[in-house]
């Protein structure tokens, strides 16, 4: 089975009795149950190289646009009102990063020319990447106390899931952005609905929800840029995901061979 995000449990498992491989198309393995999966021998694939670009490139764009309110101004020019927004520079600001795998990286060398200071938040960092970009590994904490930007980019379960909650969208630091491109789910949304009514935090961007398609309060927040899930629909990221999902399937299968 080649899939997408839908949910894989133990129900789809026993309905399909000769399924062997499932290779996902994109990086999270939170829709599959793994316990099951493993325990009827289907092996699991993912695409985890393929989306980081797409994903990073347009969590970059999201940190501009809201840092510019470039969507806000867009949505009033186009019912008849000319007013230049002011907003903020991204150069030399401090961005902190919540998760420093594929797509947290190759955000940090986009942002590199920008002269930003980088935090992060990691278990298990790559320490020559680290060196070579001056980032300061911190804590949760401080992190969202220092950072001009929070960005997430961590995997769903059950330790991630909701860790952005009240508590921490209020030691976020004044004035400050949020960006999610990871999981709807890593966060309490009602949390950063309020955060941002407040005026706590500035703006968000958000490309995932917790359930999706999404019909909630973020859709009332002005100071909001909502995409549809999208991270990694680039037309060049697509073909290599779904190629590399058609590789994992032939892998997957001549492992099964005697």
């Amino acid at each position: 089975m080649i899939a997408a995000t839908d949910t894989l449990d133990d129900n789809i498992f026993a309905a399909a009795p000769q399924l062997r491989v499932i290779s996902r198309v994109g990086t999270g393995l939170d829709s599959i149950d793994l316990k099951a999966a493993e325990h009827r021998g289907i092996q699991i694939f993912r695409t985890a190289d393929a989306p980081a670009e797409a994903v990073a490139e347009l969590t970059f764009g999201l940190i501009l646009n809201v840092f510019r309110h470039v969507s806000e101004a867009d949505r009033a020019f186009r019912l008849g009102t000319w007013k230049s927004l002011m907003g903020n520079l991204l150069y030399g600001k401090t961005i902190g990063l919540v998760g420093l795998g594929r797509v947290g990286r190759r955000l940090v060398e986009l942002l590199t020319p920008l002269n930003v200071k980088v935090l992060a938040l990691e278990l298990y960092p790559d320490k020559n990447f680290v060196r070579k970009h001056r980032i300061q590994l911190v804590s949760l904490p401080k992190l969202l106390r220092s950072s001009d930007i929070v960005s997430m980019h961590l995997t769903l379960n059950e330790k991630t899931r909701e860790m952005m909650g009240d508590k921490e969208f209020g030691q976020m630091k004044l004035g400050s952005v949020f960006i999610n491109t990871a999981r709807g789910e890593l966060i309490k949304e009602n949390a950063l609905v309020a955060a941002l009514a407040s005026g706590r935090i500035k703006g968000a961007g958000l490309d995932v929800f917790s359930k999706e398609p999404y019909n909630g309060p973020f859709l009332q927040c002005p100071n909001t840029v909502l995409t549809c899930h999208m991270g990694t629909y680039a037309e060049e990221t697509r073909n290599l995901m779904e190629i590399e999902a058609a590789k994992n399937v032939i892998v997957g299968l001549r492992k099964r061979r005697p």
